[in-house]
């Protein structure tokens, strides 16, 4: 499916269907949401990696293993659900994703223990947001509300190890 349909289905408020599967627009929502933030978390694991100290260095292999991990299997159910290409997260406002490229250009220019600290910071708080937002009654299609479901312990340690990081 063209990512042109997906968009006009999502702003004509209908599902996006075919004779196999249908998503809800919500549910496209949220993969859209998921993939995103999967996304960003790789991407912060990866300089997590580079600028960190050994804790930071630790925190972002186990982002970027399991952000990839979850991915992996969410593009698998977006292709199975005919979401051939997952369209963009639209439930981030402005302000939400310049303070997140302004926190992504902060941390690139920090180091060892101050990029540690302002990591952890960052995440425990973006986790505790998605561990919020992670409601799997919201969610119609079964399986994803399985895979959401799921996921929230895996947030859940991201957040707490980010905390311990963050001290």
């Amino acid at each position: 499916m063209k990512i042109h349909t997906i968009l006009f289905a999502l702003l004509a408020g209908t599902s996006v269907a075919n004779a196999d599967s249908t998503l809800s627009v919500t549910d496209a929502q949220v993969v859209a949401h998921l993939h995103a933030v999967d996304v960003t978390e790789i991407a912060a694991g990866k300089m997590a990696q580079t600028n960190g100290a050994a804790g930071g260095k630790a925190y972002g292999a186990k982002l970027v293993k399991d952000h990839t991990a979850f991915d992996a299997k969410l593009t698998a159910f977006a292709k199975k659900h005919k979401l051939d290409t997952i369209p963009d997260d639209t439930t981030q406002t402005a302000a939400e994703k310049k303070d997140m490229d302004d926190e992504m250009t902060k941390l690139m220019g920090l180091k060892g223990a101050d990029f540690d600290k302002e990591i952890g910071t960052a995440m425990a708080a973006g986790h505790d947001k998605e561990i919020a937002k992670a409601d799997p009654t919201t969610i119609s299609d079964k399986d994803l509300a399985a895979m959401v479901k799921a996921l929230k312990p895996t947030l859940q340690a991201h957040a707490d190890a980010a905390r311990k990081l963050a001290k």
